[in-house]
């Protein structure tokens, strides 16, 4: 992710990649935290804003990537602000809506209530 951080193809199926990797292998999780895999998706969020499938793997990763060890730096790498940010970058567009909507349901989950609140509110206010 890092060599390619302007190729959003890339970084969509980077993003891909590692939902899937988190969702079949409970200790990737650990590892995608001492490697600073959030960070990254965080990055591509930030750096491909208008590209709605970048947006929307990158949800979907951070969905797969959450728990309760991951919460933390998922809050502190600005996960909760990139994800408002898609929300409101694509108001009309399903498919981002759904993976902002479905990070914040794992945060809820998770008792990350006060990021639950603030992508609620945030989608709520789209037209």
């Amino acid at each position: 992710m890092d060599q390619h951080a302007q190729d959003s193809k890339v970084q969509a199926a980077a993003c891909s990649s590692l939902a899937m990797i988190a969702l079949n292998s409970r200790e990737s999780k650990t590892r995608f935290q001492e490697t600073g895999v959030v960070k990254r998706i965080v990055a591509a969020m930030q750096n491909h804003m208008r590209d709605r499938q970048v947006q929307g793997m990158a949800c979907y990763a951070l969905m797969s990537i959450v728990n309760v060890d991951t919460c933390a730096e998922i809050e502190a790498e600005g996960a909760v602000q990139s994800i408002i940010a898609a929300a409101t970058q694509h108001p009309l567009d399903f498919y981002v809506q759904v993976s902002c909507k479905n990070v914040g349901v794992f945060c809820c989950l998770l008792f990350l209530n006060d990021s639950v609140n603030r992508v609620e509110q945030a989608l709520n206010n789209l037209p």
